[in-house]
Parts: C-alpha cells; sequence; structure tokens
C-alpha cells in the first residue's frame, strides 16, 4: 500500500465511523508475521452489534488495498472500548480462513461487583444533581458494565465538579472498592464545549489528573473548583 493510498483509506474509514463516535483511528503496518491492524477509538461504549456493523462497512475498503494472504490475516479490526482494553479483534484476508473475531477478553470483575458499586454512586449523585444522558443534564453515571474496575461519570456542568463529589466517590470507592478507578469525562456545556474531554481518574486514595489544568484554569476561572 502506498502512502497515498493509506491517506485515502484512512479518510473513508474516518467518514464511516463517525455515526459511531469515532474519533481516532490508528494504524500499524504489517510485518512478516503480523497482519496490518486498524484501530478504531470511540468517545462511547459500542455495542457487540455496533462493532460488528463497523466492521462490515470497513472490510470491504479495507480489502480494495490490502490483499489476501497464504501464511496469515492480511487485516485486522480492533474495536476499543474508551473505558479499558479492547472489545475485540475483527480478522479478515487470510484465503484458507474465513473471517472471524478474535475472542473478547474475559471481564476483569463480576457483574455483581459493578452493579453494587454503581447503585452506591448512583445513591450518593442522586441529591446532587440531574443525572442522565439526555440534555439539561447535571453529570452522567454511565450506565454500561465493560467487565474492568471501573466507572464513569460524565460532567456536562463544571459547577457539579467540587471537592466534595470527590470526597463522595472516594467514600463510596473505600468500603470493597480499593483497587477500583471512577474515571471523570468532562463534556461541557457552551462556551465550553470546545475543551477537551479529558479529566480525572479518582481512586480510594489518590486523584490523578488527566487534563491540561493551565488550559482548564485559563478558560474556566473561578468556576474550577478542585
Amino acid at each position: 500500500m502506498t502512502n497515498d493510498e493509506r491517506k485515502r483509506l484512512v479518510k473513508e474509514l474516518v467518514a464511516c465511523a463517525k455515526a459511531y463516535g469515532v474519533t481516532r483511528i490508528d494504524v500499524v503496518p504489517p510485518d512478516e508475521e503480523t497482519p496490518m491492524l486498524f484501530s478504531a477509538r470511540p468517545k462511547r461504549l459500542l455495542s457487540p452489534d455496533e462493532g460488528a456493523a463497523l466492521c462490515r462497512e470497513w472490510v470491504p475498503r479495507i480489502r480494495r488495498v490490502v490483499p489476501d494472504r497464504k501464511d496469515t490475516w492480511a487485516a485486522g479490526i480492533m474495536i476499543w472500548s474508551p473505558y479499558g482494553p479492547p472489545l475485540g479483534t475483527y480478522v479478515f484476508g487470510f484465503a484458507s480462513e474465513a473471517d472471524t473475531w478474535l475472542g473478547e477478553p474475559e471481564p476483569l470483575t463480576s457483574a455483581g461487583e459493578w452493579e453494587a458499586l454503581h447503585t452506591r454512586l448512583e445513591a450518593f449523585l442522586a441529591p446532587l444533581g440531574v443525572n442522565d444522558s439526555e440534555d439539561g443534564a447535571d453529570f452522567f453515571l454511565f450506565d454500561e458494565d465493560n467487565g474492568d474496575a471501573w466507572q464513569s461519570i460524565t460532567i456536562f456542568k463544571i459547577e457539579h465538579l467540587t471537592p466534595s463529589l470527590i470526597a463522595g466517590i472516594q467514600a463510596a470507592l473505600r468500603d470493597g472498592y480499593a483497587n477500583w478507578t471512577v474515571g471523570i469525562v468532562l463534556l461541557l456545556e457552551p462556551p465550553f464545549d470546545d475543551l477537551p474531554d479529558k479529566g480525572l481518574e479518582i481512586r480510594v486514595d489518590s486523584v490523578v489528573e488527566k487534563w491540561d489544568r493551565a488550559l482548564l484554569t485559563k478558560r474556566l476561572g473561578d468556576r474550577l473548583k478542585v
């Protein structure tokens, strides 16, 4: 594949991936033993059906410029979770094999653990504001279990990101969830909707800043309370 062909292909893949919330595509060139790998990194967790649909759109486009191989897979599409390891990898282009999904990683946690912590966080957040993914909400506690020791809260209104919010999350983690993390994602309302979505990673005994504090301080001023 030439550089021009690769650029055209990536442009096509980006165009058809927008509907799935994919904001980044990485391409790893092949070698003698491994296929060319296309990584899709969406901003939200894709369902298995959405992942399969995205692959169905990508595969014909990739096949036009990546020929089948006789010795191994020609290419693979890795669908990432925004909150942990990949959801799976779809491989194709092995002349003697049917295209297939490689196994999804085993969950690192039980559904019961996730549900119990989610219920605890939901109860803590309830009196603090509107918890929903729809317009007008203050924040959103992500409600899908992806098998990792992770929960996520998206902040829409920066006023709701406070020291007491962080302290309450750490209190929820203190009883049985020392190895878990609660991620804070910023998806702020105008006029701050152009700010990056990176936020915080809250653990029982620490807070890791993933954002650009200088940028947020400059833009948000006194609104930034933490």
